[in-house]
Parts: C-alpha cells; structure tokens; sequence
C-alpha cells in the first residue's frame, strides 16, 4: 500500500488592534440668540467611547467675517465635558458665527466646528418734553426694531412710576404698521412733583427688549394755583386762609411739632410760614387761567 503523505495548512491569524479614536463635540444651547443674551456652548471629548478627563480644549469663535473674536482654553471635566458662556456687545455684527474646537491627547488629534446666528432686538422710547406741569399731558413713542428692521403688531408693556415709584400707568400697547407705539396721558392735578420714569419691555422668542426714559413733574404755572386746577380762583385762596398763621416743624424753634392748621402747599414762599406774602402770591395772581 503506498504511503499516505496527510497535508496540514496552519492558518496564523495576527490580532490588528487599532488605535484609539479621539473626538470632540461642540454645541450652542439655541440656533440662534439676540445681542445681550449668553450664548452657552459645550461638548465632550472623548476617546472611543470614554470621555477625556482634564482635556485641554481650544475654542474659538469666528464672526460673520472669519475674524477671530473670542479664544479660550478650555479644560473637560472628569466625564470629558466642557461648557462656555459668552455675550455680545451691541457693537456686534449681525449674522452667522462659528465654533471652532480642537483638541490632542495621545498623539491624536481632534476638530469640531458648529454655527450659531446672532440677532438684534431692541426698544427705543421717549417723551415729547423733558418736564411737564401738573394737567399736561405726556406724550410717549418708540420703537421695536428686529435686525434694522421694525416690528409689526408686536405687544408692548408700558409702566409710568412717579417718584416714589409707585405705578400710575400701567398698559399694553401694539406696535403699528411703521413698528411704532404711541401712548399719552394727563398729570393730574394732584400729581407728585419730581422725576417720573417710563419702562417699556417686548418679547419675540423668549429674547426681551427693555428700555426706560425719564421726565420732571413740575407746579402748576401759576404759582398762586395751589391745588393745581389750572386757575386761581376762591378755592386756593381758601387753602391759605385756613392755614393762615400756621407755622411748619422747627419753627419757631428747631424740633417743634407744626401747628395743627399747618399747611405745607399753602407756604407758597417757602419760609415755614403761612403769612400775609403767601395770601399776596395767590391774589396777585387770581382769576388767571393755565393756556
């Protein structure tokens, strides 16, 4: 019998093992944010599967013409997670930004980029004089603009606080065709003298503008009007009459209590005293009308 010569073929297999995968990740909490607002970014560095701790991370953010305005270092926490906050002035370009990150760890290296949009929005209001007297009437305007461009049918909260900032008005108002509000209103007679302030706020997609001006409640333009009506009649002469001969705190001696007719308004000279000069300052003017 010949001999039988069995064949046997050794197959060698040789385990590749790759090298581990760096990545980084980079996102902004929203597409898109108005000027004043944070913009929050994060992300995670990982390698494989498993977050770098105490990564370095390089950030940078680009303008709408690649011009470099922010750089950081950043360092991954202890599950390989980074985060930012940043803002923009009202000086910033409108547009698209973007995110550049990268970072090296055992000889590899990672990038990521992403892109956000920047937004602006804001509120302008004004009064039509700087003070007022008492019975006139204010008139407010302003404004909403969105990205140079008014804004229609908006809503608009309007708040009037006298010195003592107590709320006097309080209002909604809608923009009109052009973007614009408008909104008067009288002092009354019996108004707070001093400086008043005007807040307006709006809303579009969570962002808020706000803005506030001032004005000055002054007297009456007769300074024998006392109860502010617009004349001088009877009525203000009455006021001094029945304080006539009061005297107010500290006269006439530093600490005494005022006398019980004691009138303040009445004290038209402003010497602590309702004397013949206050009763002379109301009939000098008497029978005269506010225009």
């Amino acid at each position: 019998m010949p001999p039988v010569f069995l064949a046997f073929t050794f197959f060698v297999v040789f385990a590749v093992h790759a090298s581990p995968t760096l990545s980084i990740t980079v996102e902004t909490s929203k597409p898109s944010y108005y000027i004043g607002e944070s913009i929050i970014a994060y992300g995670i560095l990982r390698l494989d599967d498993a977050g770098v701790p105490n990564g370095l991370v390089s950030f940078e953010v680009q303008d709408p013409n690649y011009s470099s305005i922010v750089t950081l270092t950043l360092q991954t926490d202890p599950n390989g997670l980074y985060n930012v906050t940043f803002e923009f002035s009202a000086e910033a370009l409108l547009g698209t930004y973007t995110i550049h990150v990268n970072s090296a760890h055992e000889n590899e290296t990672a990038t990521n980029s992403t892109t956000f949009g920047l937004n602006q929005f804001f509120i302008t209001v004004d009064t039509d004089k700087d003070s007022y007297r008492v019975r006139e009437t204010v008139d407010v305007s302003g404004r909403l603009v969105l990205n140079n461009a008014l804004v229609q049918n908006a809503l608009v909260s309007l708040e009037v606080q006298d010195p003592e900032h107590n709320s006097i008005v309080l209002i909604t108002l809608q923009t009109d065709s052009n973007g614009t509000y408008t909104f008067a209103f009288k002092l009354p007679s019996d108004s707070t003298l001093g400086n008043y302030t005007v807040y307006v706020n709006s809303m579009s997609d969570g962002a808020k503008a706000v803005n506030s001006t001032s004005f000055e409640a002054l007297g009456s333009a007769l300074s024998g009007d006392i109860n502010g009506d617009g004349i001088v009649n009877i009525r203000d002469l009455f006021i001094v009459a029945k304080a006539f001969g009061s005297h107010g705190p500290d006269l006439p001696n530093p600490g005494d209590p005022p006398s019980e007719n004691w009138n303040p308004i009445a004290d038209l000279d402003g010497n602590g005293v309702i004397s013949i000069r206050d009763l002379f300052t109301v009939a000098k003017d008497f029978g005269k009308t506010i225009e």
